[in-house]
């Protein structure tokens, strides 16, 4: 389909602009009076109300539909490829696949159509968060929530089967879970018609962790391919492993590797053995050796959800029991309920026990108990079940001591595995706002304690080494530690990290955590690369702010740093793009002042008062790279040798690598 000349007319002051060549919802300002408007933002029926998401070769929109009235998904291909007619074809196939398919695990699709020459999708807007991201910022789930995820996206996979589909591409990335926890499958681009005859292709595009060997071997792909790829998805789910051993990159290694994948039980010891069975049944090499089909594999699922159940549910009744004596030990105090207390306890326990639980030194809840359990897991040097069953504590609603204390350790865990330790310190901040009225008596001391020596680490470290030293709580002690070395990291003070991992490796053996010694190993020798990521962060904002000289100084001692060779490639390239801003700025009159929002040297170049050429050179010093290159005015030629143009290229193709 060919475009037509398209002409926006502004309603400030009438000037007319060719939008012709513009994608869906680009914002533009008027060449004259800078009225600045959303085009293209009607589709139809639909109007496009934000971004929702950015991909590889799609871009996802929030709209509403104006008849309806109910807010949905457009799903277009990128500016790259939506003028190229394999992947029209291939857009319009998902689409016609996905619309085979209605079940409440599946996101829907509404309808589809052309607009300007181009192809869209109208879909069901889920509102959550994809797999990948819950497992990126959870580390792993517990194995009963995981397990209703993948018995809920079988549900989904299993209507895709009966409507002749194979997914081909099920990993936790695709997997939505909506605020109300169910599970929904999307994302059938790479759908294949399950007919005889059928081929995959001869390009692979699904990811190499989940996708089974006879992808890999483009062997004919059956409903035991997905099947494969759920089974890996789980196993990423329970373990948060989402890469092969070592990193293989040809095919013969990733086969191997998969031949070798060490067994579910190894990782998790504590696993039930059903669970495991379940696992590896659904990843088996062969295709034939796993499930046959969701009939069976469902069975399956619901098994091992089962056994689950029974072996927990002693506990569960016993958290009950526990959790009603609480309560009716609260209630004592009440002048209109004290007898209906008394009568409470009177019916479960002695009245003693009552009182031995108010008067306790330390709590008896059994989330406290679970929190001990952490703490036995990491001496016997099994971390992971350590801080998974931290990180079920922290979002379970028992006493608020207990579940800060276990948000705690896990904010230092996970900088121990090379995360960012914000992440933690908001969940931890989110919960005290919160958490307040559960706290006991005997909890009150070291709540108020935790709030104290979180607050300190991130304003004043070494009041937070000395008050972690004087702490109760071993492991609290040790994690403390390593916050306060992370701080020290953020602020390059090597020295100082080096001494506070020092002495939180000489506490471990008052807590007997010698699991978590090689960890601090390893962090200390990642300490360098660690502060030169930070550094980085600090660099681009100096230069986003447009303060170049000293971003210059800071870039030229950062490329001695230990810095990947790409992180290295990008300062190279943004020291050029500042020598040739500053050149400008010293030749070229009325420019903004050198401390100006780089927003304005754009705003100028936009209205034409100012070369094009600055407008990229803004962008680039602000990290929008996307956003340069889009609007290099010699983008569309490859051969152009003015060193503008030859320039771009060059640093297009050095940022890309």
């Amino acid at each position: 389909m060919s475009e037509s000349t398209e002409i926006w007319t502004c309603p400030q002051c009438g000037m007319r602009q060719d939008i012709s060549q513009l994608g869906f919802f680009v914002e533009i300002a008027c060449q004259q009076c800078e009225h600045r408007a959303a085009v293209h933002s009607l589709l139809g029926n639909y109007k496009i109300d934000s971004v929702l998401g950015i991909g590889g070769m799609s871009v996802v929109f929030r709209a509403t539909d104006l008849i309806l009235g109910r807010p949905l998904a457009i799903k277009v291909l990128n500016d790259t490829y939506r003028h190229e007619s394999e992947r029209i074809a291939g857009f319009e196939n998902e689409c016609s696949l996905m619309a085979k398919v209605r079940h409440e695990n599946v996101v829907s699709v509404y309808s589809a159509g052309w607009v300007r020459g181009q192809f869209y999708i109208a879909m069901e807007l889920v509102e959550g968060r994809n797999l990948e991201l819950i497992v990126a910022d959870r580390g792993y789930l517990l194995p009963v929530d995981a397990l209703e995820i993948v018995r809920q996206v079988a549900l989904g996979l299993q209507a895709a089967h009966e409507a002749g589909l194979l997914h081909r591409d099920v990993k936790p990335g695709n997997v939505i879970i909506t605020t109300e926890g169910q599970a929904k499958v999307l994302d059938f681009g790479l759908s294949l018609e399950d007919t005889p005859g059928a081929d995959a292709g001869e390009i692979i595009w699904a990811t190499p962790y989940y996708a089974p060997p006879e992808t890999l071997l483009r062997e004919a792909e059956s409903v035991q391919t997905d099947i494969y790829a759920l089974g890996m998805t789980l196993r990423n789910l329970l373990t948060g492993e989402a890469a092969l051993p070592d990193s293989p990159q040809s095919v013969s290694d990733m086969l191997e590797a998969k031949k070798k994948l060490p067994p579910i039980s190894s990782l998790m010891p504590q696993a039930a053995p059903e669970l495991c069975k379940l696992v590896e049944h659904m990843t088996a090499y062969q295709a034939a050796e796993r499930p046959a089909g969701y009939a069976e594999l469902l069975q399956e699922v619901e098994a091992a959800q089962k056994a689950m159940a029974d072996v927990l549910n002693p506990q569960e009744r016993e958290r009950r029991y526990r959790r009603k004596l609480y309560a009716a030990a609260g209630i004592l105090g009440s002048t209109v309920l004290g007898l209906l207390g008394g009568f409470m306890v009177a019916s479960v326990t002695p009245s003693e026990v009552v009182q031995d639980v108010v008067d306790a030194d330390a709590l008896r809840w059994p989330e406290q108990e679970e929190y001990s359990a952490a703490l036995r897991r990491l001496q016997e040097g099994n971390y992971k079940e350590s801080a998974r069953l931290l990180a079920a504590l922290g979002e379970s609603p028992g006493d608020a001591a207990v579940t800060v204390a276990a948000t705690f350790v896990r904010t230092a865990y996970h900088v121990l595995d090379d995360k960012a330790a914000e992440s933690g310190y908001s969940r931890f901040d989110a919960l005290v706002a919160t958490a307040r009225g559960r706290v006991s008596p005997a909890g009150r001391k070291r709540f108020d304690e935790l709030i104290r020596l979180c607050s300190l680490i991130r304003q004043n470290a070494p009041s937070a080494s000395e008050m972690a030293q004087k702490m109760d709580d071993s492991l609290v002690k040790v994690a403390a530690m390593i916050l306060v070395a992370d701080q020290y990291v953020h602020a390059g003070q090597h020295g100082k990290a080096e001494e506070t991992v020092d002495l939180a490796m000489k506490m471990l053996p008052a807590c007997r955590a010698d699991a978590l010694r090689e960890l601090l190993d390893e962090y200390r020798m990642a300490a360098p690369r660690r502060a030169a990521r930070v550094a980085l962060v600090r660099l681009r904002e100096l230069y986003r702010a447009g303060n170049l000289e000293a971003a210059d100084s800071m870039a030229v001692e950062l490329l001695k740093q230990k810095l990947s060779r790409l992180e290295k490639e990008e300062i190279r390239v943004l020291l050029e793009v500042s020598s040739i801003m500053q050149v400008a700025r010293a030749s070229i009159k009325n420019l903004p002042p050198a401390d100006a929002d780089p927003e304005q040297w754009q705003k100028l170049a936009y209205e034409g008062t100012l070369p094009a050429e600055l407008a990229c050179l803004t962008h680039l010093l602000r990290g929008e790279y996307d956003q340069a290159f889009s609007k290099n005015p010699h983008a569309g030629s490859t051969s152009d040798t003015e060193p503008y143009a030859v320039m771009m290229r060059d640093w297009k193709k050095r940022l890309e690598k």
